[in-house]
């Protein structure tokens, strides 16, 4: 039970620190995005669909100009994992070939 609640606490502050970001970078949901991120029963979804914030402005960095910008946000009382790691590094091959500049945000830890 617990355990139970301490995820759910996680979860609160993760979704809380997700709307923060969204607002102070003036981004978008990535599942607002694409009407088929809402639908039920669909086995590969759009892969935009999986980031939490989308900044839909192009910027450069050096001399790379970038169409969007894509973050995911993960917050919680653990670290990534190997297999996060790996997932949310294939996740940014597949937005770096689309040129769009992936960010991950870490709101980890126990204190």
């Amino acid at each position: 039970m617990i355990r139970r609640i301490e995820r759910s606490l996680g979860t609160s502050f993760g979704a809380i620190l997700q709307k923060f970001i969204k607002e102070l970078l003036r981004g978008k949901n990535g599942k607002n995005l694409d009407p088929d991120c809402a639908k039920k029963g669909i086995k590969n979804k759009p892969w935009i669909c999986w980031w939490d914030v989308v900044l839909e402005k192009p910027f450069y960095e050096g001399e790379k100009m970038w169409k969007i910008s894509v973050i995911s946000i993960k917050s919680g009382p653990a670290y990534m994992d190997k297999d996060q790691v790996e997932h949310f590094s294939d996740r940014t091959k597949d937005a770096e070939n689309r040129n769009y500049r992936p960010y991950l945000v870490l709101v980890y830890g126990k204190n």
